[in-house]
């Protein structure tokens, strides 16, 4: 059975395979170190492993403009490329897939990384392709985008 774990960072909703998720951390501490990709806000210890923190204001703009900055909660998952954490708020569930329908996204809400959209009591999660994202955060498109210094904060 497939399951998704669908979640919030302010208004953007997400939703990831639950066999990506590693573990969900409540209040970790987080560290700003310099010359971090500008998609990533920071990261944070974890079994004396460093995590970079995804930063989805910087990374998708005004579709999640209304995200809290300092999420209480971080969702590590499990990429190809090693351990990333996303930031959330505590409304996460996990549900069957079987329990929502999936839908591709509509072109104005078309988020890079979304392979599409899991719709689960009438509300939208963004399922993303979290192995993408982990690539594409580092060697992708954040590279040409303004005000990112070459995907380099400031």
């Amino acid at each position: 059975m497939k399951r998704y774990g669908l979640f919030y960072s302010g208004k953007f909703a997400y939703a990831i395979p639950l066999t990506q998720i590693i573990k969900i951390l409540q209040d970790a501490i987080s560290y700003d170190l310099p010359r971090l990709p500008g998609a990533i806000s920071g990261v944070l210890l974890d079994n004396d492993k460093l995590v970079p923190m995804f930063d989805f204001v910087h990374m998708f703009g005004n579709i999640a403009f209304q995200q809290q900055q300092n999420s209480n909660y971080q969702v590590l998952i499990s990429t190809e490329y090693g351990i990333v954490s996303l930031p959330s708020n505590l409304s996460g569930k996990i549900v069957l897939a079987s329990k929502g329908n999936m839908a591709l996204p509509l072109k104005n809400k078309n988020i890079c990384g979304s392979t599409g959209v899991f719709v689960y009591e009438n509300e939208e999660f963004n399922l993303l392709d979290i192995n993408y994202l982990a690539l594409e955060v580092t060697q992708g498109f954040w590279h040409d985008l303004p005000d990112t210094g070459g995907a380099r904060r400031h």
